[in-house]
Parts: C-alpha cells; structure tokens; sequence
C-alpha cells in the first residue's frame, strides 16, 4: 500500500538538516479515517496531521487536537509531538522550519500563482526552507493543451520571465524558480535546501499527473516533523 523512498529522495543531500520522510502511497490522494492513513501514522512517533488540499492560498495554524486538517494547502505549528504532511504528484511539497515552530504546503501551481509560500513565511522570521520534488521545467509544458489556461500571461504578469522557460513553439513552466523568487521578495534571512529531482522525468519514477494522467495510481507522502 505505500514503501517509503526517504533515502532515495534524500541521497544527493548531505547533512538535511529537517526530520523529514517521504511515502510512496497508493491512491490518488490520502483522504481522512483511510485505511492508508492509518497504516502511515503507525510510522510515526509523533502524531501525523495532513490535510485536505483544495490548490488554494489558505494557511492553517494547528494544535494537533484534529489529525485531518480541510480546506487548505498549508499547515503550521510549535505544538511538539506532531508530524505534518503532504501528499502530491508533480506539485511542489516544501517544509518550512524555525526552531520548534515547522510548516508543510502544498503549492501546485494555482498555490504558486497565490503565493501561499510566501504567505507562509510571514510565520517565520529566519526559516529554513525546503523546495521537494515536483515536475521542473525540464517537463512542465504548458503550451500542450493540458491546462492550457491562461497561465503563461498570469505567470508572466505577477512574476515576470522568471516563471517561464521558451524551447522552440514550447513554453515551459517553472515553478521552482518563481518559488525561489517569493521567497526572497519577502526579504527573510533564509536557508532554502532545493531537491534536484523532477517527479515527471526522474529515474524514481515518482507520481506524476503530468506523465500519468488519469491513470495515476499513487502520491508522493511528504513528511517533516518537530525535532525532538
């Protein structure tokens, strides 16, 4: 039902500073009191929380009475005893970290467009921060008729040419980079740790809506919890 990949999406990261772990986990999403649920909370010392993700800007604070957090894409607290996570398929999962005080988002690129990283950083002052595997530019062709929505003038008008990457007739969407962009616009002394990998072209073969489509199977569980 799910095999956890953390040292395979870790190896290339020497000393990761953030208690973190990744999931391979059947189904499309992981939806409250399921049985998948159940099984990775059993993989946890601390309480896991993760959350009902709508492709919004809407951020939680969080005090762990609740495991099952609706209606937002980002989650936060200093509560000790919790485990916070997200699950995606080419989205961007990102742990955020300041002392005791730690948040998970989910910044798909409705998420990214909103800039609910940024948002989230107004709960921190000198955070690190963890940008963890999504689909890159190398594949995020948006010129393709999948989604094709407008997005290339919304990227462009909010956040310039840095949201894009042009190949030929190809337009190439690039969210780590306008990631990177909110978050140093917000002016934070931060630490910002980038994983290499793309969900969609990998070796890992990690879950890819992109690549998969409807026949998509599983998400990637990401995971960062309260040092102890």
């Amino acid at each position: 039902m799910f095999r956890e990949v953390t040292d395979l999406i870790l190896k290339d990261q020497e000393s990761f500073p953030l208690k973190s772990r990744f999931f391979i986990v059947q189904g499309k999403r992981v939806f409250r009191n399921s049985n998948v649920f159940f099984d990775l909370e059993e993989k946890f010392e601390n309480k896991l929380v993760l959350m009902g993700q709508i492709h919004s800007d809407v951020i939680k604070e969080i005090d762990g009475k609740d495991i099952y957090i609706d209606n937002c894409d980002a989650i936060f607290t200093d509560k000790k005893g919790l485990s916070l996570g997200t699950y995606t398929a080419d989205c961007v999962p990102i742990f955020i970290q300041e002392g005791n005080k730690i948040c998970v988002v989910h910044s798909g690129w409705k998420g990214t467009l909103a800039n609910i990283v940024g948002k989230s950083l107004k709960n921190f002052v000198k955070p690190i921060v963890f940008i963890g595997p999504c689909i890159k530019s190398c594949c995020y062709n948006i010129n393709t008729g999948l989604g094709g929505d407008g997005r290339e003038r919304d990227f462009l008008d909010k956040y310039g040419d840095v949201a894009l990457r042009r190949e030929k007739d190809n337009i190439y969407l690039d969210l780590n980079a306008v990631i990177r962009k909110q978050i140093s616009d917000y002016g934070l002394e931060t630490s910002v740790i980038e994983s290499p990998i793309c969900t969609c072209c990998y070796d890992l073969k990690l879950p890819s809506h992109y690549r998969e489509g409807e026949k998509r199977g599983n998400v990637l569980v990401s995971v960062i919890s309260i040092q102890s």
